[in-house]
């Protein structure tokens, strides 16, 4: 994941007139046997953009309701968030739109963020 980061990283520094500082990540796929993930991360951009290359393209999240944990501390105990909220989801809090991934929101920037204050938003799309 941090690979990926890097390549949004340097099209943000390339089109920085282009991009918001709103970083995210929508999972797809867990496959906790295997401990994997297919997630797609990305940054919001402020207008079409033309000619991505290099594995990035252009898509769309989907307006919709969310249903949100507030993770504040390092990724790595980012775990904690979605054993949260997956915990709410057993316990039907709320009811889950499956035709959505789930997603997490990154509200403040690691090269500048002290990990015991990073903020990750951990939603699950809600009917």
């Amino acid at each position: 994941m941090s690979g990926d980061f890097k390549k949004l990283m340097n099209f943000a520094k390339e089109n920085s007139e282009a991009v918001t500082d709103e970083w995210f990540s929508i999972y797809h796929k867990f496959d906790f046997s295997k401990n994997r993930v297919i997630y797609t991360s990305g940054v919001t951009v402020k207008s079409d953009q033309q000619n991505l290359s290099g594995g990035l393209y252009q898509g769309s999240i989907p307006a919709t309701k969310l249903q949100t944990v507030r993770h504040i501390g390092p990724y790595e105990l980012s775990g904690n968030g979605w054993s949260a909220i997956m915990a709410m989801d057993r316990a039907k809090e709320f009811t889950k739109n499956k035709k959505i991934p789930p997603m997490e929101f990154y509200r403040n920037n690691p090269m500048d963020t002290e990990p015991k204050d990073l903020i990750s938003d951990i939603c699950m799309a809600v009917k």
